[in-house]
This record gives structure tokens, sequence and C-alpha cells, in this order.
């Protein structure tokens, strides 16, 4: 594998994660154009390519800002699709304020609010889940309880009625019978 494309799938692999630490030889081979229509595509601002900057700088190395430029309002492009706007929002993530268009704010905050109200019920849904199974603890107790209560009743009743009939026997008198032959 060649060095640049290396370089490239590092680059790739930091921008999906969200960590924007750049090595100095990531800084040294960078496309910057592309850098900046995958950030576009992702929403970024210009506080990312200020993050880029001065960690380069650390490197001694400049970044083509005018190229990262170029590459983010390509990639804005797509990103600031009305559609996109509904489907940034209602996954829930924050959008940086980098699109003119009202249509894309609108749907954005469409989706977010869609986004809010999933969010709430599933965790209305989670707590609901939560008392059912502490009710059906619940009731699982009460059957053992109930189940507990009735064996001793039934032990009980059983001694209860050995004991009468004791008491009837003993209440009882004895009559004996004895036979004796000459």
């Amino acid at each position: 594998m060649n060095k640049t494309l290396t370089v490239a799938l590092l680059l790739s692999a930091t921008l999906v994660t969200g960590c924007t630490t750049m090595t100095p030889e990531e800084c040294q081979n960078a496309n910057w154009q592309a850098i900046g229509y995958q950030d576009g595509k992702n929403g970024s601002d210009y506080s990312l390519l200020q993050t880029y900057v001065e960690e380069c700088k650390e490197a001694g190395i400049s970044v083509d800002q005018k190229e990262w430029f170029v590459g983010q309002k390509s990639g804005l492009r797509l990103y600031c699709l009305p559609d996109n706007g509904y489907r940034v929002g209602l996954a829930g993530n924050h959008y940086n304020g980098v699109c003119a268009n009202g249509e894309f704010v609108e749907q954005y905050n469409l989706g977010y609010k869609t986004y809010q109200i999933e969010k709430e019920i599933s965790e209305v849904e989670s707590e609901l889940q939560q008392i059912n199974w502490q009710l059906d603890a619940l009731d699982s107790k009460e059957k053992d309880k109930r189940k507990q209560l009735k064996e001793e009743r039934k032990r009980l009743d059983m001694k209860r009625i050995g004991l009468m009939f004791e008491k009837t026997r003993l209440a009882k008198p004895q009559y004996g019978f004895s036979f004796e032959f000459y």
C-alpha cells in the first residue's frame, strides 16, 4: 500500500470517529480540499479548520485554508439540502449554523423536534417497562405468599380436624368389654 493511500485511510478513520487530531505526517500529506469536502458533508464549521491549523502548526506545517474552504463549500451543498436537514435533526445531531438556506433550518428543526419527542417517548416507555417489571415481581411475590398462606391454612385445618377427632375420642366414655370364660 502506498504512503498516500495509507495517510488517506488514516485520515478517513479519524474523520469518521469525529476525532480531529492529526499527526505531522497527516498534516504534511493532507489533501485539504478533500478534507474540507468531507467536513462540509458532515456540517462542520470553521472552528474545525482552526483545530487543523493549530495541530499542523505544532508540526511546523501550514494548512491550505483556501483549499479547505473550496472543499467545504462543495460538501456543504450536499449537507445543506432540506431533506438532509430533517435527517440531521432526526438523528439528534448538533447543527453548526453553516447553511444559508432557511429550508434546511426549517427541516432540521422539524427533524430535531421529532427526535426530541421520540426520545421522550422512549424514556417514558423505558420507565413504563421498569414499572411493569416491578409490578410483575410484586405479583409473583403475592402469588408465592398466597400459596404459602394457603398451604399454612391447609396444614392448620388438618391439624384442627385431627385435634377435634382426638377431643371427641377423649370426651366419649370408653367402654371396654371383657369376656371371661370359665
